[in-house]
């Protein structure tokens, strides 16, 4: 049993390689500021469904279930539009707050690219 999760570990950290999907998000916003979602209900929802993916992944993975990454991916599109409209990026005045604004910004298209290829779905550049 215990070689048997491995193989399937092993294959399945290959095949997220091989798609070009970055899984270690837990890393990159421990490495992030992310202080500045602590006071803030709609930042630090947006920052736990984002910690979300390594795991959704993999059991979309295990139970063979694409559905798993649509809901997610759904859920996560659905958050982010709704903070993105309530908080300037760009215009933010304080230089470290709009570094982690551009850092969640950036976590949230790659998490959506590499879902959108799980999903065999061809992502617009522009609408």
């Amino acid at each position: 049993m215990y070689s048997t999760h491995l193989l399937e570990l092993k294959v399945y950290l290959e095949k997220t390689k091989e798609l070009g999907i970055e899984l270690n998000w837990i890393r990159i916003l421990s490495e992030a500021d992310t202080s500045f979602a602590e006071n803030n209900v709609r930042r630090w929802r947006l920052v736990k469904i984002i910690s979300e993916y390594p795991d959704i992944f993999y059991r979309c993975y295990k139970e063979l279930d694409p559905s798993i990454i649509a809901i997610y991916i759904l859920r996560l599109a659905d958050e982010f539009n709704s903070w993105y409209d309530e908080e300037p990026i760009v215009l933010e005045s304080n230089d470290n707050l709009r570094k982690s604004k551009l850092l969640i910004t950036y976590s949230v298209n790659q998490i959506l690219r590499g879902a959108f290829k799980i999903l065999g779905i061809e992502p617009l550049e522009r609408l």
